[in-house]
């Protein structure tokens, strides 16, 4: 099992406002974004988790991998 630090790059196609967590809402510009998380029980499952559709919005980075305007590589 790899363990270790794992980057996402995400590109968003548009300026909006995304309901962020419970209780934030937070403009998103046009353009690319990264995310870099800790993927101590596996960098395998926890990059898979992310492109799944059928998940909990558990992390603040879950609402964004949800949302079609944004695009991952």
């Amino acid at each position: 099992m790899l363990k270790g630090l794992y980057c996402l790059e995400l590109y968003n196609s548009k300026l909006q406002t995304i309901k962020v967590g419970k209780k934030y809402k937070i403009s998103f510009s046009e353009g690319d974004y990264f995310y870099i998380g800790p993927a101590l029980n596996g960098i395998n499952s926890r990059v898979l988790r992310h492109l799944r559709n059928d998940k909990k919005l558990f992390w603040h980075i879950d609402y964004l991998t949800l949302n079609t305007s944004f695009k991952y590589f």
